[in-house]
């Protein structure tokens, strides 16, 4: 009897030949994720903020003094208006925006934090939200796209390629003594406040970056010539993230300070976005470390990364449409990311152990596994899975041969019920963990199969459960003869 242990981790590998791809990757996921530390969790839910009063999609969400705001179009009107969500329904906190689609960003334009403010711009003259009072600035030009708060300017950003900045200090300063404008010769798609002092710049066929820290000392360099961002997929962790023809990447500053190379981060599953992946959304999750991107049916990316490396990307689908996304966070650090649908409604992702109410259905196909032997066939006989979760769970595991070869007898599916693990003491929440149950537990699965590969299925169903992880599984077999033609 052999015995291998594989250890799980690297998520979807969609671009590997088959027979190649590290054991411990997937083939396939849905409503997994890849932590840091190794293995597969299903993902956590969200939770239903409730109906935004107006008609027609979520116009944007965003997260500022402890409470989330939305903007949706008033009925009957061609405004939009504002609401504050205050922890039981939302309340109006202002009237008469543009019914467009919003970019936001916070900031601080004095030296204390009680001069911050949040801005928003969708599509007339940008706005400012001080927690209480919500004032359109009516010096500013109107048209803008995109907001930026940089280097204590005020930038607006233009679809056709044109970036506007107010007074220094001053965002309600739109004289045009102090004012300035800058052309990239391309269509804008979004910009980004970066380390150093640079403004990036994305655009449909480039990326540029806008150095200096005055209006007599702005520079705009060319990044790249050839390759740019998709609108709305630009968000930042400790690096900007966006997706551009190429996939996702991030811009990473190398060699020397202020200067950057673009780093592609999901050359696995590249065959995603050339398959005709749309993402329409995207925010990050710095707790996760996780890029996440949205379609607006509802499918999406997350993929967590680990310095300037890729830990793994997986699949995600939800029951509700995406129209718009923010990530942000409350005064105490705690992260709050939301996302707007078409039915009116506000979610909040990650809490909530179900899709607001709805069953969180999780899976992943493992990839084939040889032993380290790809042309000896072996007599499996059993899998020890390795899995920690704090709630009981029920997986249904499917054992696949060679491939999924058609004239191998189909294996039954084997029903996993997983008793909650325990905890360490000081270190465990309170409540969330058995006090006899084992740290760490290995469920076995009886295996009934000879091939030279194998591959699981491993699927559940949670509605009110805590995510579990598998981190591993220890496969017992015996070898037999060499495969033949």
């Amino acid at each position: 009897m052999t015995m291998k242990h594989t250890r799980l981790g690297g998520g979807l590998d969609l671009v590997t030949p088959s027979n190649s791809i590290k054991p411990g990757s997937l083939l396939f996921s849905q409503n997994y994720e890849c932590p840091i530390e190794g293995g597969y969790r299903p993902i956590a839910g969200y939770a239903d903020l409730g109906l935004v009063p107006g008609e027609g999609d979520i116009l944007g969400v965003a997260v500022f003094d402890d409470a989330p705001l939305a903007i949706r179009k008033q009925v009957g009107v061609s405004t939009a208006s504002m609401f504050k969500h205050n922890g039981t329904a939302w309340v109006l906190a202002g009237n008469g925006l543009e019914a467009g689609r919003y970019s936001f960003d916070e900031y601080a334009f004095k030296a204390t934090v009680y001069s911050k403010a949040l801005y928003m711009v969708g599509g007339g003259k940008p706005w400012k939200y001080d927690g209480s009072t919500l004032t359109q600035i009516t010096t500013a030009p109107a048209g803008a796209k995109w907001i930026k708060a940089h280097n204590f300017f005020l930038f607006l950003g233009f679809e056709a390629g044109s970036i506007q900045h107010s007074g220094v200090g001053n965002p309600t300063d739109w004289d045009a003594a102090n004012t300035g404008e800058i052309g990239t010769s391309d269509k804008l798609n979004g910009l980004s406040s970066t380390a150093g002092g640079v403004l990036i710049c994305f655009c449909q066929n480039s990326i540029q970056t806008l150095y200096g820290s005055s209006r007599d000392e702005f520079v705009l360099k060319r990044l790249t010539a050839n390759s740019g961002a998709k609108a709305w997929t630009i968000s930042d962790m400790a690096v900007p993230f966006f997706v551009s023809d190429r996939g996702v990447q991030n811009l990473q500053a190398v060699q020397t300070f202020g200067d950057f190379a673009s780093i592609n981060m999901s050359s696995q599953i590249d065959p995603i976005f050339t398959a005709g992946f749309s993402p329409i959304a995207a925010i990050a999750n710095k707790t996760k470390s996780q890029y996440r991107l949205f379609e607006e049916s509802g499918r999406g990316i997350y993929l967590t990364t680990y310095g300037s490396e890729t830990v793994g990307a997986t699949m995600v689908q939800f029951p509700h449409a995406v129209t718009c996304a923010y990530a942000g966070e409350y005064s105490s650090g705690v992260e709050c990311s939301l996302f707007g649908s078409n039915d009116g409604h506000v979610y909040q992702l990650d809490t909530s152990d179900s899709f607001a109410g709805q069953d969180i259905v999780s899976a992943i196909t493992l990839a084939f596994n040889t032993m380290g032997s790809p042309i000896v066939r072996k007599r499996f006989r059993r899998v020890f899975m390795d899995v920690q979760n704090s709630d009981a769970v029920d997986f249904f595991v499917l054992p696949q041969f060679d491939g999924g070869d058609g004239r191998i007898a189909r294996h039954r599916a084997f029903n996993l019920s997983s008793g909650a693990t325990g905890g360490f003491w000081g270190v465990a929440n309170w409540n969330e963990f058995v006090w006899s149950g084992a740290v760490h537990k290995q469920e076995p699965i009886s295996i009934a199969g000879t091939a030279t590969s194998l591959s699981m299925t491993i699927s559940s169903k949670r509605n009110g459960t805590s995510p579990h992880l598998i981190n591993g599984y220890t496969t017992h077999y015996e070898d037999r003869r060499i495969a033949r033609g």
